[in-house]
């Protein structure tokens, strides 16, 4: 329901903050964006594991490994990549900072592929008992770096700097959420 919901509010000149996913397929992120645009009133999706202090990694990571399990599925809206794998896919891309070029399903596992022998693997599942693991491992040339959301900390709390960005800004704040969507949308017509 967010695009329908956000189109509306958009319309009506109300800035907008969505929960990952933006959208459940490409043409309607694109429709969010594109009312946003057209009525110039903010976009924004919630991407709150930006606000974590991940320092500068090494030159040249090159893999990266991540663990989203938990959550509270199962769900009947969407399937366990829409609902685990958003922020994972956000922060591989922000921490690579270039652009997926290939996406696929495997079993529980999301594959990406980058440029430049960039990829990462996302492994995700609604299982309760892990007590909602969220980690990213890093690997590069001769070094690894593991971050255990769980355990890292923050100037304050992340959802609280997400809302601070967003009532600041007078910008469309969605296009690395589009790409998020693009990336799902990629990876469902590549199930192996």
């Amino acid at each position: 329901t967010h695009a329908r919901i956000a189109i509306d509010l958009l319309t009506a000149g109300i800035p907008t903050l969505v929960e990952k996913p933006m959208a459940l397929s490409v043409s309607d992120a694109q429709a969010m964006i594109d009312v946003s645009i057209k009525t110039y009133t903010t976009l924004a999706v919630a991407d709150q594991f930006r606000q974590y202090h991940l320092g500068s990694l090494p030159p040249g990571p090159k893999t990266i490994e991540a663990h989203w399990i938990g959550g509270n599925g199962p769900r009947d809206d969407c399937d366990v990549f829409w609902d685990m794998a958003p922020h994972a896919i956000d922060l591989c891309n922000f921490l690579f900072g270039i652009e997926c070029r290939m996406a696929r399903v495997d079993h529980n596992s999301l594959l990406l592929e980058y440029a430049s022998d960039y990829s990462a693997t996302i492994i995700v599942s609604w299982d309760k008992s892990t007590n909602n693991q969220r980690t990213l491992t890093c690997f590069g040339c001769g070094f690894h770096v593991r971050f255990d959301f769980r355990k890292m900390a923050t100037h304050q709390e992340p959802i609280r700097l997400l809302v601070q960005e967003f009532l600041s800004s007078r910008c469309n704040k969605a296009l690395n959420a589009l790409k998020v969507v693009r990336i799902l949308e990629m990876a469902h017509a590549n199930i192996t």
